[in-house]
């Protein structure tokens, strides 16, 4: 497992916030502090076709749906969430990288 560490940890004057290696699912919220989780998901569908990327949110918003869906993120899921409706969405990002 690779963790990109906490949005708080990425500084916007840096070039990547992404690690050396990729990660196989990479669970990313939408609203983060500098840069929003959809640049970030760009960022890693850009360098790592194969990682499954699931997208969280607070907010029902019709535009960031269809824009994970443009990124090809493989599940987009509200907050908060229960254990099972995430569980279910690794479980679909994990059938994604196979």
């Amino acid at each position: 497992m690779v963790s990109l560490g906490s949005a708080a940890d990425f500084k916007p004057s840096q070039s990547s916030p992404l690690p050396a290696e990729p990660a196989a699912i990479a669970l990313i919220d939408i609203r983060m502090p500098g840069r929003d989780g959809l640049w970030l998901a760009e960022q890693i569908r850009h360098r790592w076709s194969q990682t499954a990327i699931i997208v969280a949110t607070g907010a029902d918003d019709l535009g960031s749906i269809e824009k994970s869906r443009q990124i090809g993120a493989v599940d987009y899921v509200l907050k908060p969430f229960d254990r099972e409706l995430l569980r279910q969405a690794m479980e679909r990002a994990g059938k994604a990288i196979e």
